[in-house]
């Protein structure tokens, strides 16, 4: 299937936009009025691929073209109408990505990197100790029940990380953008930290697991410092661009946030800054993360003496695809509710959220969407892996 037609909705302050007009490479339709007449603005793609500019993170979903200046002198909302691969859409493109982006996510990929299987089962451990497998007496009965652990594991994670990956990563690479060609500012810098505190600060608070929430310090806090160590522009000495300051500014403003506030990043929340820092699409990050946590647990299956590497290898090989387009396909248009977003700096109370009711129509969202927000979907999974510190013998820290 090819990717659908789509639009998406831009709350944007026109003088920042102006910053932009050198650029040849997209033109954002339709043109707008103000006024002093109509303008047309410049692209904001860059090497053919989609960047998603949000201030405030305001989905539009279809329909036409508004505006919306009520106690808002300057900002518009706008539409980009271009064929893109989404999270609702499969994960597809006409384009080749860019040999950048394919290295980064090989890296990102390595599996000497100090998370996943070497750190957490996700549980799988305390499954195992718990007598859940004593029932399986052959290979194939083992191996069926490790997957259909994995797909429920996995996508509990999913349904709950899916929305704070989205908002995060959005965030991070419309500031980039918005930034690329002028000195980042402090107070902006520090406006952005605040939001991932604050984000980090609510996912925290839907972690039923302890277990679940020490794992994921863990992998937050080494993964925070792979961007630092490997990937920061600061390491470069002749890198001296204004989006590389902008860079180094977060994660250096982040990581005093962290200390000064003594709290720790959680490994979702992690993952969406450093892969937005990177400049990662969002399709394509969150496709790597679930692919992750997806082989770590059966990496750490192989660590556990339950299947041999042959037979993990053979697992991801046949089951991998359809475990991550079900996954991805459930959490598309996974959102924050409109309390959650205000409450974390990402919408203003007098703003609106306008979506697309099944009639086609819009409509604007003044309450919340439970059901298209984060949630729990393996209750039982928690369950086992907050048990995992029982557990007399133990291999993993969760």
């Amino acid at each position: 299937m090819k990717p659908s037609r789509c639009r998406e909705a831009f709350l944007v302050h026109l003088p920042a936009l102006r910053q932009f007009r050198q650029d040849k490479e997209t033109w954002i339709h339709p043109p707008f009025k103000t006024s002093t007449g109509t303008e047309e603005l410049q692209p904001l793609l860059e090497g053919g691929r989609h960047i998603t500019i949000r201030i405030g993170l305001i989905r539009v979903a279809g329909g036409e073209s508004r505006t919306r200046s009520k106690n808002r002198g300057g900002i518009y909302r706008l539409f980009i109408a271009r064929n893109r691969p989404t999270m609702e859409t499969p994960h597809q493109t006409d384009q080749a990505p860019s040999s950048s982006e394919d290295l980064k996510l090989l890296l990102l990929s390595d599996s000497n990197l100090p998370v996943g299987g070497f750190v957490s089962s996700s549980g799988l451990e305390s499954f195992i100790n718990h007598g859940y497998l004593t029932h399986c007496k052959t290979d194939l009965s083992k191996s069926e029940a490790i997957i259909n652990f994995t797909f429920s594991n996995a996508q509990n994670y999913a349904n709950l990380a899916g929305p704070f990956f989205y908002h995060l990563h959005t965030l991070i690479i419309s500031s980039l953008i918005l930034d690329r060609s002028r000195n980042p500012k402090e107070e902006e810098i520090q406006r952005i930290v605040k939001i991932i505190g604050n984000l980090n600060q609510l996912y925290d608070s839907m972690c039923l697991s302890p277990v679940n929430r020490r794992n994921s310090y863990a992998q937050g806090a080494a993964f925070l410092l792979l961007y630092t160590k490997a990937f920061s522009p600061s390491i470069v000495p002749t890198s001296t661009t204004s989006l590389d300051r902008l860079k180094t500014g977060l994660i250096e403003a982040l990581k005093r946030e962290i200390r000064r506030g003594n709290w720790s990043i959680h490994y979702p929340i992690s993952f969406a800054f450093v892969t937005g820092l990177l400049e990662i699409s969002l399709d394509r990050a969150i496709h790597l993360h679930i692919f992750l946590h997806i082989r770590s647990i059966l990496s750490a299956a192989v660590r556990l003496n339950i299947i041999g590497p042959y037979l993990s290898q053979k697992i991801m090989y046949t089951k991998m695809e359809w475990m991550l387009e079900k996954i991805l396909q459930e959490i598309r248009g996974k959102r924050l509710g409109r309390t959650d977003l205000i409450d974390s700096g990402l919408l203003q109370p007098d703003e609106i959220i306008i979506g697309r009711r099944s009639d086609g129509q819009n409509h604007e969202q003044e309450e919340d969407t439970v059901e298209n927000g984060p949630r729990s979907t393996w209750p039982f999974g928690e369950i086992i892996q907050t048990r995992h510190d029982s557990c007399h013998v133990r291999l993993f820290n969760s």
